[in-house]
């Protein structure tokens, strides 16, 4: 028999005069006690009443230096959590007691804990942040309702039988016993469970968790919902000093910390981190330096002359004839601003399409673009997906060219328009090859993966390597990177490059506040590092905040080095990171991570997304993926 985690922990809970103090997944239990290296219980199945057989065997002796006590110790803030009121939603709690009603919109938001246990320098810590759970009044059978209603013949799902039977084992009354049910795969965990077939759901006992793609797109909803999910450092900081608070005063969550002899400490802990300097951003004709606290120079590079320059002379725009008028508009405006850029603009061969499907576009491409054209510009009325792949398949696969893609509405408001063409006009020189702005990099005989040439044996190579979890670590060490150094001689006998491997991990849920006087807090500026007290003690890693967070609390981004030959000292390593976020050319001002990551992003969701398959080989020089 197959018994699900819930009911393995009631079943232990059945034996719990013997079982008193111990820590348990639904898996795996620790004891303080000896209970012996094998032992069986006999339980009562909690819905059905049949009995059941559980076994435990003594499989490790763990010591607090152990793997496994990071493991007991996340059982331990978890036993906390629900002591002190919160309830499990997926693998996070929340507190149900401090619910946000969103009556406009059928939604319930409730406010929760992310939690971590784990040894850093300092000792053993917990991390912990905010979550948001979002869950949808309208019932999944609600939503069926609503669809099924467009539809004249309605199949019935199951046999009455089976869902009264459904309804009798949880206790649980089923309002509507024609409603069809939903049918669940089990996943890989499921399967290593024992379940095999699939699950049958009841929509009407199922709520719709996350919000839909319209409600995203709902602009008065999303800035509603942000007035409470992007929560400020200071109310952050608040929340999770409520959150010590809450659990030293629970009398419960007090007994069992005494029990496992843990004790927590008050407050947030406090360290002293560092300030790198602004960096100055060079353009053709001058540098400027940017305000450190905002890490922007959208304004100051509106009129500054980009280091190269790609001419625009053969280009080419495309647009239903129903979008002439603002056709027109953006191809004026796109002068306006490249000249200044110092890039030479032409007028265009402007093609006006009877219609905005698909085929009408991709019809007129073949004839339209010859092997000297420049660059393709579309005007699309809508970002229907399949006109959009089916564009950049034709313009990255078929015939090589860059293309920009545009939509009306981002160039419908007229006051606006200069400042969405300059934009535009940034990303076109970019995608045609040139050099918009740069930073200082000392080292001559750098590349930066993503970014330069293969050439000159004599160089080092810094990988940024971009979405890896801690546990996947060990692959990219044991596999990725013999790879890499096998790469090498490849490119050219004897190149033999040192390099350095930095992981990127922007998921994290680590946050830092910047303490302003002795009782306010605030985002920590751009150019932030930290490298102790909350590092890993066994690792070459450091926090950077490299962007500004102009609302709620900024997310820092964790870099850890595994593999190093470059002999670069730390503080050069954290300073190369840094001014990399400065180069990304869709945005006048800092990102949260190195430029060449977002790049490979950007290309990597653009072939997944729409390519499907490799881009050509032409392209390799371009950024055409912007």
């Amino acid at each position: 028999m197959v018994v699900q985690r819930k009911m393995r922990r009631e079943m232990v809970l059945q034996h719990k005069q013997i079982l008193k103090d111990v820590a348990f997944d639904g898996t795996t239990l620790y004891s303080f006690e000896y209970i012996g290296d094998e032992r069986t219980f006999q339980c009562q199945h909690t819905v059905t009443g049949d009995p059941i057989e559980m076994r435990l065997r003594l499989t490790a002796k763990n010591s607090p230096d152990s793997p496994n006590f990071f493991h007991l110790a996340n059982l331990i803030v978890r036993k906390l959590l629900e002591l002190s009121g919160l309830r499990l939603i997926g693998r996070n709690y929340y507190q149900f007691d401090r619910k946000i009603d969103l009556e406009r919109y059928r939604l319930t938001l409730f406010p929760g804990f992310l939690t971590n246990v784990n040894i850093y320098e300092g000792s053993l810590m917990i991390n912990v942040d905010l979550s948001h759970k979002v869950l949808n009044k309208t019932t999944v059978f609600n939503r069926l309702q609503d669809i099924f209603t467009q539809f004249v013949d309605f199949k019935r799902a199951q046999d009455e039988a089976t869902k009264e039977l459904v309804g009798q084992r949880y206790q649980l009354k089923i309002e509507d016993t024609t409603q069809p049910l939903l049918i669940s795969k089990p996943s890989k965990k499921d399967r290593r469970a024992g379940q095999t077939g699939p699950l049958m759901l009841i929509p009407e006992l199922c709520c719709v968790t996350g919000i839909s793609d319209v409600m995203r797109s709902d602009f008065q909803f999303m800035k509603e919902l942000a007035t409470h999910t992007h929560i400020g450092p200071m109310a952050r900081y608040e929340k999770l000093t409520e959150f010590c608070h809450d659990i030293q005063n629970n009398q419960e969550a007090k007994d069992e910390l005494k029990k496992w002899e843990i004790s927590l400490d008050t407050g947030l802990v406090e360290f002293d981190g560092r300030l790198l300097e602004s960096e100055q951003i060079l353009y053709a004709n001058r540098s400027i330096r940017y305000k450190h606290d905002e890490a922007d120079w959208s304004r100051e590079g509106r009129s500054l002359k980009h280091i190269s320059c790609k001419n625009l002379k053969n280009w080419t725009v495309f647009y239903p004839s129903s979008l002439r008028e603002l056709g027109d508009e953006l191809i004026n405006a796109l002068y306006q601003v490249c000249v200044p850029f110092g890039m030479e603009v032409e007028y265009p061969n402007v093609i006006q399409l009877p219609n905005d499907r698909p085929e009408t576009y991709l019809s007129a491409l073949p004839e339209k673009i010859q092997k000297n054209t420049d660059l393709v510009l579309c005007i699309l009325p809508n970002n229907r997906k399949d006109r959009y792949d089916a564009l950049k398949k034709y313009m990255c696969l078929d015939n090589p060219v860059p293309s920009q893609m545009v939509l009306a509405k981002t160039i419908s408001k007229k006051n606006q328009l200069m400042s969405v063409a300059t934009k535009i006009g940034i990303q076109l020189n970019a995608k045609l090859g040139g050099e918009i702005w740069g930073v200082t990099i000392p080292s001559k005989t750098l590349m930066v993966i993503g970014m330069d040439s293969y050439h000159d044996s004599k160089r080092k190579v810094v990988l940024y390597r971009d979405g890896v979890s801690d546990g996947q670590l060990a692959i990219v060490a044991e596999h990725e990177l013999p790879q890499i150094i096998d790469t090498f001689p490849k490119i050219m006998p004897g190149y033999q490059p040192k390099l350095a491997v930095v992981i990127v991990k922007k998921k994290g849920n680590a946050r830092f506040f910047a303490k302003m006087g002795s009782t306010s807090m605030s985002n920590p500026p751009p150019g932030t590092i930290i490298d102790h007290t909350v590092t890993n003690a066994e690792w070459y890693d450091f926090y950077l905040i490299s962007q500004c967070a102009r609302q709620g609390t900024v997310s820092p981004t964790h870099y850890n080095i595994i593999w190093d030959r470059t002999n670069f000292k730390v503080d050069h390593m954290q300073r190369l990171t840094f001014k990399l976020t400065h180069l990304y050319y869709n945005w006048p001002g800092t990102i949260r991570v190195p430029a060449v990551c977002q790049y490979a992003h950007k290309l990597a969701f653009l072939v997944g997304q729409s390519l499907h398959q490799d881009f050509n080989p032409e392209l390799a020089d371009r950024l055409f993926y912007l």
